[in-house]
């Protein structure tokens, strides 16, 4: 495919974006449960062979520290963070959380918010994992028992809290733009 300068910085732009609202997804239902852990997002070196269809631009990772329950917060703190109780089954929640998040920034970037539904969000994941385009991390904490009730409360905390992702969001790419600044800076 023989694309112009123009054309590779959009299409770097998107998938630095989707990126980003992937991880920061994973880190807001990690968190709103009293986990503890940082979002971690690299440029794939230019040294290495680049496939513009598969958008291996960037590397990802939500790495977590301490797991949800294993911290004793107060009643205020848990109040002002609004965390929610530890569910039995946040591990896939956890799991799911980027694809959703991804798909919400979608929907809201297409103008398209009221079309959002746990439904076709279940359907896009399970089409993902089909065409192996979600990660092992992210499929080893999802599992395969999760359905649309999974990902309707993944959509609710998400949404919920979209305000939050989005700020979380733009705190990531301004890292991703300074470490860009940095490399070429020396």
């Amino acid at each position: 495919m023989n694309l112009n300068e123009s054309q590779l910085k959009e299409i770097e732009e998107k998938v630095k974006k989707s990126m980003c609202f992937h991880e920061v997804g994973h880190h807001v239902i990690y968190s709103c449960f009293g986990g503890v852990g940082e979002i971690e997002i690299r440029r794939i070196p230019l040294s290495i062979p680049r496939d513009w269809d598969n958008e291996r631009l960037f590397s990802g990772r939500c790495k977590m520290f301490i797991e949800p329950g294993q911290t004793n917060y107060s009643d205020d703190v848990k109040s002002r963070l609004r965390m929610l109780p530890v569910p039995e089954n946040w591990r896939v929640l956890v799991g799911l959380a980027g694809l959703v998040a991804e798909y919400i920034a979608e929907y809201i970037a297409d103008g398209e918010a009221d079309e959002i539904d746990a439904w076709v969000i279940a359907e896009r994941i399970g089409n993902a994992i089909e065409m192996d385009e979600m990660s092992e991390t992210d499929l080893a904490l999802a599992g395969d028992d999760w359905g649309e009730p999974e990902v309707e409360s993944v959509l609710k905390i998400l949404l919920d809290r979209w305000e939050d992702v989005e700020q979380q969001v733009k705190w990531e790419l301004q890292k991703l733009e300074f470490a860009d600044m940095e490399d070429i800076a020396f």
